[in-house]
């Protein structure tokens, strides 16, 4: 059985001024696993648009939820749309 995450009072912090630092459809990069997200600020949206689904994406839906963010994964579609437009 795993340990589930609990965040703590600086995950909170930490991601508050990250969020607060992009602008509306800026990206961010997790250079731990490669991972890169999307921004939506208007919708509280964090979207993966690179890199894995692994226990990070875990964490940071965790905290993102303290901030009434979603975290979700780009669709595929969106993903082959854009392979078959390049």
């Amino acid at each position: 059985m795993t340990e589930q995450y609990v965040p703590t009072k600086e995950d909170y912090d930490w991601l508050g001024n990250l969020l607060n630092s992009l602008r509306d459809g800026g990206v961010w990069g997790l250079p731990e696993n490669n991972a890169v997200f999307q921004v939506d600020k208007k919708n509280r949206v964090l979207t993966l648009i690179d890199g894995p689904r692994d226990y990070l994406f875990d964490r940071l839906e965790a905290v993102a939820l303290l901030h009434f963010y979603t975290v979700k994964e780009k669709e595929r579609h969106e993903k082959n749309s854009e392979r078959q437009s390049n």
